[in-house]
């Protein structure tokens, strides 16, 4: 047991099935899904027999080899406390019935646990139905494992017992097979349930019984049914048959049969095992006839408290007996009738007895009577109407209004009571009543006779409002002496009527407004007949009128004013200056005077002075208006006349060099003439710097075009400045030569691999532009660009830099690009078996030495190096893969498929 063990322990992961059914006796059995009755246990069994497990085919000694069934290769872990549910796709957890026990058990394979000394249970159960006359063939060997008993989840042993059992398992082949095709306790073959997790008592046959009530049945009274079934596996389903082509299920059933008669009832039971258990029982049950019941027959009649002359329907019912039904009537009154309904009319008032007298069809005949007395009363008095009239018919608020009711039919006396439909009620044949508010009241009337009947009689009363006072209409204005021009406020006001009021207005001179406050403009004299329209919000509506003359006088004239200007504002001895005079106010037209401070004078609005000498003089106009009374209106202006000027200042400069560059010395030279002498100098040289005096030195730090500006001013009073301005273009002194280099990575490339490139440029004048060729008629722009070489050799790259004068620069190198990178692998033995060392080989060509070789077995392992070895723990095809790296980071890699199996034992 031991090697088996250690080999089991190995090869825990390898597989149980093929991925195909297997056929037992013929029939394909696929995993199923019957749940563990060991909770330890996650896997659904598969049911099936111990045959379809081993096989069913024979060895040298009787037992089953190992190639015989669908289990093969079947090989799980039986130490393992959780088995695989399924290998490849099909169970290795099984479930089969219906086994023999042996009559004793042996304890053996014993081990120490972390929590005691523990042993295997192991014996041999068979199929006690085996048709084969091998009964090793309908043998197989179980065993409750040690490692299952130390974790707490192995099941008990089974009794000694003459019963059958079913058991759950998982299916082992112990590899130790060339020994135990001799062992007659193992069955004389390698094949086992190890671990057993599961064992229960295997249910007998099935059987079917059941009773029913009641023991003589007659037609149309149900019957009950009541099954009973034992063995076989619960639960079970009932089906019946109740001999007069209906059916049934479930344990109990009722059923009624509607004809006499013999009947055989069947009764199928079946249970839930697999294969499934059927048993049936059949009863023979008599049904008879049943008598008909007694006949009872009753009446009923409308209307129930009918009067003299009026005609009563009387509708009689039977049952039981045997219909179809005669029913005969007699009225109390000497009348009679046939039929089930009927009609009859009572002559005078009284009590009757109605008898109704019922016979049925049967064989002998039953009757019946039924009667009831009915009472017929005298026609009532004609109904009780009632009726009102009130007045006013439109009464208003406050106002009494009186109403008068009237009676007719009935018996009298009556007595009258009123709701006003205001909350307010009365009573006698005549009332009255005031309403407090407008609306529509539901008067209602109510009448009572002398034996209580009433009557009712309802009218809507509308009650209005009482009319509001005759509507009246004035107004004010303000101010009450207007003038042409001046806002004119009127006010109205209002009484009587209904409010709001609306108001309109007419002004009198063919202007209108709304509103009770309104203003107005008038624009002219006179006087104006203005007139208000008031109306209000009655219905009907009422409207008022009210009108006044209203005077409008002209206003008199603003006063007068006067002033005026002169050009030009300083004038020089000899200069003809302008005189402009205007007026405002008074009553045009106006006149003109003049004096203009030097003894002169002159008229008009418009004049003109010359002043032939140098002072101050006191000018004053003089305007009179055409009113009457006359309006006078003076303005006067102190005006200072100077000698002239002398002539106009002129300036100018000069620069040298006259195409400077940055950083140099540039000499401006000033002149000026006329003015007065001496002058003064001041430069602005257009880069925020200045200077002073006729001639200056100034360097521009940069080039451009600057603004030069020169500003003299003269020594007279007033003074004279004057500017100067040139553009001074200051150039940069030519840059130095341009030239180029450039850098690639990596330095030794291989075919394909990409590969950078950086050039890089100084001198001359940015920007620049990069244009590079690669040797191998490839090309490409920019700083920065990369390039992949297809083929292996030396190229020589140039790289070309334009500056943005146009200068050129080029630098060339010689790159060497390496043949591609492979990689292969080599082992060694060409058949490994399980546990033997295998030793790998890479080796790699192209590409940029070092390299390094990283390795993945195919069994979750993995390993670096040119030599490595591996074992492997299984059988199995496993595809090796070789990755190798060079110094430049590219890869290759490189695949082999090792089949690795088993060791001869």
């Amino acid at each position: 047991m031991t090697s088996a063990i250690v080999l089991s322990t190995l090869i825990m992961s390898a597989t149980l099935f093929l991925a195909h059914p297997f056929s037992v006796y013929g029939t394909t059995v696929t995993p199923g899904s019957l749940p563990s009755w060991n909770p330890a246990v996650s896997c659904t069994a598969l049911l099936t027999t111990i045959e379809a497990v081993i096989g069913n085919q024979a060895n040298s000694n009787g037992g089953a080899t190992f190639g015989g069934g669908g289990f093969l290769p079947g090989i799980p872990n039986k130490r393992s406390t959780t088995p695989p549910c399924t290998v490849n796709g099909n169970a290795t957890f099984v479930e089969i019935h219906g086994v023999k026990f042996p009559s004793s058990y042996t304890v053996e394979d014993c081990a120490s646990y972390p929590n005691g000394n523990f042993c295997d249970t192991t014996f041999n159960v068979q199929d006690p139905n085996c048709a084969n006359s091998d009964v090793y063939l309908c043998t197989i060997h179980l065993e409750i494992d040690q490692a299952w008993k130390s974790a707490g989840i192995a099941p008990g042993t089974p009794p000694v017992s003459s019963q059958l059992f079913n058991i759950q398992g998982f299916v082992y082949w112990d590899p130790n097979n060339n020994s135990h095709f001799a062992d007659q306790w193992h069955s004389y073959s390698g094949w086992e349930i190890h671990p057993l997790t599961a064992w229960r008592l295997s249910s007998g046959s099935t059987t079917a019984s059941f009773t029913y009530s009641p023991a003589s049945p007659s037609t149309g009274s149900q019957v009950s049914f009541t099954a009973t079934a034992s063995g076989g596996t619960q639960p079970y389903s009932f089906s019946w048959n109740f001999g007069d082509g209906s059916t049934g299920t479930g344990s109990t059933a009722t059923h009624a049969y509607s004809a006499a008669g013999s009947y055989t009832v069947v009764l199928t039971v079946k249970d839930s095992s697999s294969p499934q258990q059927t048993a049936t029982s059949q009863q023979t049950l008599t049904v008879t006839s049943r008598p008909p019941p007694p006949l009872t027959a009753s009446f009923t009649y409308s209307p129930s408290s009918p009067v003299a002359g009026q005609q009563v329907t009387f509708t009689a019912s039977a049952s039981g007996g045997t219909p179809p039904y005669s029913f005969a009537w007699n009225f109390g009154d000497g009348s009679t009738g046939i039929g089930a309904t009927v009609s009859h009319t009572y002559g005078t008032a009284g009590t009757f007895t109605v008898t109704l007298t019922t016979n049925d069809k049967g064989s002998p005949q039953q009757s019946t009577n039924s009667q009831q007395s009915l009472t017929v009363a005298s026609p009532p008095p004609p109904a009780l109407t009632a009726s009102f009239t009130y007045t006013p018919s439109n009464p208003n608020v406050g106002q009494t209004v009186s109403f008068a009711g009237s009676a007719s039919g009935g018996t009298q006396p009556y007595s009258y009571s009123w709701t006003f439909g205001d909350g307010g009620t009365a009573s006698g044949r005549s009332v009255t009543h005031s309403y407090q508010a407008a609306g529509s009241y539901n008067v209602v009337l109510t009448v009572t006779d002398a034996p209580g009947q009433t009557a009712n009689s309802a009218q809507t009363v509308t009650v209005s409002n009482p009319p509001p006072p005759p509507l009246t209409a004035s107004f004010s204005y303000a101010p009450a002496s207007p003038l042409v021009g001046q806002q004119v406020t009127f006010t109205a006001l209002a009484t009587g009527g209904t409010a709001p009021y609306s108001f309109s207005w007419s002004f009198g001179d063919g202007s209108i407004g709304t509103g009770s406050s309104v203003s107005h403009v008038y624009s002219s004299p006179g006087t104006f007949n203005v007139i208000l329209i008031v109306s209000d919000s009655g219905s009907p509506q009422q409207t008022a009128n009210s009108q006044q003359s209203v005077t409008v006088s002209n206003p008199p004239p603003p006063p007068l004013t006067s002033s005026f200007s002169y050009s030009p504002t300083s004038p020089q001895v000899g200069q003809q200056v302008s005189f402009s005079g205007s007026a405002s106010g008074g009553t045009s037209p106006y006149s003109f005077s003049w004096s203009f401070g030097d003894g002169t004078t002159g008229t008009g609005s418009s004049t003109t002075h010359t002043y032939s000498s140098a002072g101050t003089f006191n000018v004053i106009l003089t305007v009179s208006d055409s009113g009457s009374p006359q309006q006078t209106s003076s303005s006067q202006n102190s005006i200072t006349v100077t000698s002239p000027p002398p002539p106009p200042l002129t300036v100018s400069f000069a620069f040298s060099p006259s195409s400077p560059q940055t950083d140099q010395q540039v000499t401006f030279t000033a002149s000026a003439s006329s003015g007065t002498t001496p002058y003064s100098f001041s430069w602005t040289f257009g880069d925020g710097s200045s200077g002073t005096g006729s001639t200056v030195t100034h360097a521009y730090a940069s080039a451009g075009t600057f603004t030069v500006v020169l500003t003299v001013k003269d020594s007279g009073s007033p003074q004279q400045t004057v500017t100067s301005q040139q553009s001074v273009t200051v150039t940069s002194p030519p840059p130095p030569p341009l030239s180029a280099s450039f850098t690639f990575n990596p330095s030794s490339p291989n075919v394909g691999q990409s590969v950078s490139f950086t050039g890089s440029a100084s001198g001359g004048a940015p920007p620049y532009s990069y244009s590079w060729s690669f040797g191998d008629s490839g090309t490409g722009s920019g700083s920065s660009v990369s390039h992949t070489f297809q083929s292996n050799g030396a190229y020589t790259v140039v790289l070309t830099i334009t500056d943005s004068s146009g200068q050129t620069a080029t630098s060339s190198q010689t790159i060497t690009v390496n043949s591609p990178l492979s990689a292969s692998i080599s082992y060694s033995p060409s058949n490994p078996t399980v546990l033997t060392p295998v030793m790998f080989t890479g080796s790699a060509t192209g590409g940029t030495g070092s390299y390094t070789y990283s390795w993945d077995f195919g069994d979750g392992t993995t390993g670096t190096g040119s030599s490595v070895s591996h074992i492997y723990l299984l059988p199995g095809t496993y595809t090796v893969t070789l990755t190798v790296t060079d110094a430049n980071g590219q890869t290759a890699t490189s695949t082999v498929t090792v089949t690795v199996s088993l060791p001869l034992v």
